[in-house]
This record gives structure tokens, sequence and C-alpha cells, in this order.
């Protein structure tokens, strides 16, 4: 998918393989179990998420803010200097994020991959 900027999800789960440029995209792909992928776009990617349970990166720099809470979030940005925002809180698996930033509700945040030179700040709320 190239140059979508809005997409809203289903019931089921939704497989979203973005390519070319993405600036300023927001999708809530609703139930199911979700996944983003990134790892064909052209350059840096910023998109807005809801309800997604996968996001993969691509080489470039990446820039993702998960609006949702999620129990089960599973987030690798792969190379480039990416920046991750969680908005909601829950609970993530993140693995190739250079900056990581919380909001004021609790964030659960496991590091899949080494975190060096990595900033980590979780915000507001009971984080761990």
């Amino acid at each position: 998918m190239d140059e979508v900027e809005t997409i809203v999800g289903g019931k089921s789960a939704d497989l979203v393989y973005v390519t070319g440029a993405m600036t300023g995209g927001s999708y809530d792909l609703g139930l199911g179990v979700d996944l983003v992928d990134l790892s064909a776009t052209s350059s840096d990617a910023t998109l807005s998420l809801s309800n997604v349970e996968s996001v993969v990166g691509s080489d470039n720099g990446d820039s993702i803010t998960i609006l949702t809470a999620q129990s089960v979030l599973t987030i690798d940005l792969d190379d480039g200097d990416d920046t991750l925002t969680l908005n909601a809180g829950g609970t993530a698996t993140i693995s190739n994020v250079e900056t990581i930033e919380g909001g004021a509700s609790t964030d659960v945040v496991v590091l899949a991959t080494a975190a060096d030179g990595a900033s980590v700040d979780l915000g507001g709320g009971n984080d761990s």
C-alpha cells in the first residue's frame, strides 16, 4: 500500500504492508490480531496506530505512536534512528528502538534486544 494516510480495520486480523513513503498516517485496525509492516517503505515513516498488535519497522528512521493500550504488543523497528511513543500504556515487547517514550498510563516494556545508547522515558504511571 502506498500513500494511504487513514485505515480503519474490521473484526478480523488485518495485515497492512506499507510501501513507498509514509508521513502522518493514522491506522486503527480494530479487533483481531493485526500487523503493520513498514519494511518496504522508501523513507522515514511517521504513523499513529490504534488496536495494532505487531509492528515491523524499516531500515529508515521510523516514528511510531501507539494510541491505545494493548495487553500484547510486539514492535521491532529494525535499523534507523527510531522513536516509539506509548500514549495509552499497556505491555510491549520492543526491539531495535532508539527512543522510547511513555505517557501518563502504566507502561510495561520488555526489551527483546540490547538498548545500548537508547533513551527511555516512560513518563507517569506505574512503569516497569
